[in-house]
């Protein structure tokens, strides 16, 4: 499933202050997994959240919504982690209703 950074934006515009000053807590502190690297404070002090996210996306690129839902979960933030798989399941049904018609099409030229 491809995210957008709007995506990850709009998930952390649902956390209030202190959550955010935790999720980045997290984000230079914490081992993340996956041998990720922790972003240094002093490139997290000052962000907000369009700068976060651009330098989720420098540091972690395509893992930057894995480690958003690791971070989320941390933060005790499951409702967001949800949100992140409800999207991912969207995309899913998307994809089989599309892969459906393509079926149904495929069998009409065939009769």
């Amino acid at each position: 499933v491809i995210y957008t950074v709007q995506d990850i934006l709009k998930m952390l515009e649902q956390l209030k202050d202190e959550e955010l000053k935790e999720f980045k807590w997290h984000l230079k502190n914490s081992d993340i997994g996956e041998h990720l690297p922790c972003i240094p404070s002093s490139r997290l002090e000052k962000t907000d959240m369009w700068d976060l996210v651009d330098l989720m996306l420098q540091t972690y690129n395509q893992q930057s919504v894995e480690v958003t839902k690791r971070v989320f979960k941390k933060i005790k933030r499951n409702d967001l982690v949800q949100m992140l798989l409800n999207k991912t399941t969207e995309v899913v049904k998307s994809l089989n209703m599309i892969k459906y018609h393509c079926v149904l099409i495929s069998q009409q030229r065939n009769t």
